[in-house]
């Protein structure tokens, strides 16, 4: 660049469009083009944060993820459900029991009236909240969420009506302790237990499974007969120690 040629690059945009209005072209040529590149540059830069905020809009950046406190009451209320049931189902995990069959037949119209209730209130969630619901729409994750958690919930349901209601109902009530001999079968190993038997349950008591220890389950045929000392109450029978009937 000729030692004469203005440094363009301190201009404004609106000095440059100045310049090359009033340049003379023919006579200074090498100052024509400089100012013409300084334009371009100062133009683009301008255009960028626009850019950036196209980008946003399509969906390139993700939505900041809302704070506990400014999510609306009933998305709140709605999560804090579903961690419960989660919960519920772990501390039911933990005991061996076995629900009496006329109570799971008294609460199945309970089991479809949560899966419907959780899933409108769900429904409400996404349609009210609409900070909470930009938030997961603008992730794959948020997506897999938006869908797969009320099936998840209807999954849970099943079991927490059916064995943790009874539970802890059972929890409450009159028990008397019994001696009952049950009829049991060996089952493959799963991720939560190893060394699992089914219980066969009778006429008054759903099957259930339980677990056992390795030198325990080693010790027992394929299938066979157990003794239970348990706790009894309308709600089912709680298994407090097993052991194997010789044959």
């Amino acid at each position: 660049m000729n030692q004469n040629t203005p440094n363009y690059a301190t201009y404004s945009v609106d000095e440059l469009q100045d310049v090359l209005a009033r340049i003379d072209q023919t006579r200074f040529p090498e100052r024509y083009v400089a100012a013409q590149r300084a334009l371009d540059l100062k133009l683009t830069e301008k255009q960028m944060p626009q850019t950036g905020a196209d980008l946003a809009g399509e969906g390139v950046e993700s939505a900041e993820k809302p704070r506990w406190a400014e999510l609306l009451w009933i998305t709140r209320t709605t999560l804090l459900s579903f961690f419960g049931l989660l919960l519920a189902q772990l501390l039911g995990g933990f005991a061996d029991f076995l629900p009496a069959n006329h109570i799971t037949s008294e609460l199945s119209g309970l089991i479809w009236g949560l899966k419907i209730g959780f899933l409108l209130l769900w429904c409400v969630v996404l349609i009210k909240d609409a900070g909470f619901s930009h938030y997961l729409m603008k992730s794959k994750r948020g997506l897999v969420m938006v869908f797969c958690l009320p099936l998840l919930v209807w999954l849970l349901v099943d079991n927490f009506v059916d064995r943790v209601v009874p539970l802890g109902m059972h929890q409450f009530a009159v028990v008397e302790p019994v001696n009952v001999a049950m009829a049991y079968e060996k089952r493959s190993r799963s991720k939560l237990c190893q060394y699992r038997l089914r219980l066969l349950g009778k006429p008054d008591w759903d099957s259930t499974y339980i677990c056992v220890s390795e030198p325990f389950y080693q010790k027992l045929n394929a299938n066979g007969t157990l003794t239970l000392r348990a706790e009894q109450s309308d709600y089912g029978l709680l298994i407090k120690e097993y052991r194997a009937i010789a044959k």
